[in-house]
């Protein structure tokens, strides 16, 4: 019973596979390369028509989305907190007084950028998508959000 369990544990955590590069449709891989020909570390993994690849550039950590025809779905870097725009540290000093910023990303989809911070608190973490001018795009409980996945 327990090596079917694990066999099922195992099936269902390679719905999304982390793969070799030679297992990503030829355009995508075409157009990461023409666009991150610099990138170290690359780690690919698919769910359903999306190729997902974490890499380093440049000594930061980025990450791309690509539909399967090597379209780009959003894409995004790790940022030093003082990178955020300054509409972004007010908004974030002001309407989240008790917490302090753990990480801070990049966010491009559609032509526009947005910014995420990962908020320490002492109650739970909390991570905040930010518009440029320092509006709340969307709040995520991380806690909670973990729980969700799990059912």
């Amino acid at each position: 019973m327990k090596k079917l369990v694990l066999a099922l544990a195992l099936g269902f955590g390679m719905s999304t596979a982390v793969f070799a590069q030679d297992n990503v449709p030829e355009q995508v891989k075409t157009n990461f390369n023409n666009s991150y020909a610099q990138a170290s570390d690359v780690e690919w993994e698919a769910k359903d028509d999306t190729y997902y690849a974490k890499f380093e550039m440049n000594g930061n950590k980025h990450w791309i989305k690509f539909n399967a025809d090597g379209t780009v779905k959003k894409q995004g870097r790790e940022i030093e907190v003082s990178e955020l725009p300054q509409a972004v540290r007010n908004a974030i000093s002001q309407q989240y007084a008790n917490r302090t910023i753990e990480k801070a990303k990049t966010v491009e989809k559609d032509g526009q950028t947005r910014y995420m911070a990962k908020l320490d608190g002492d109650d739970e973490d909390l991570k905040v998508v930010f518009n440029a001018d320092g509006s709340v795009e969307k709040e995520m409980d991380k806690d909670k959000d973990k729980n969700k996945r799990k059912y």
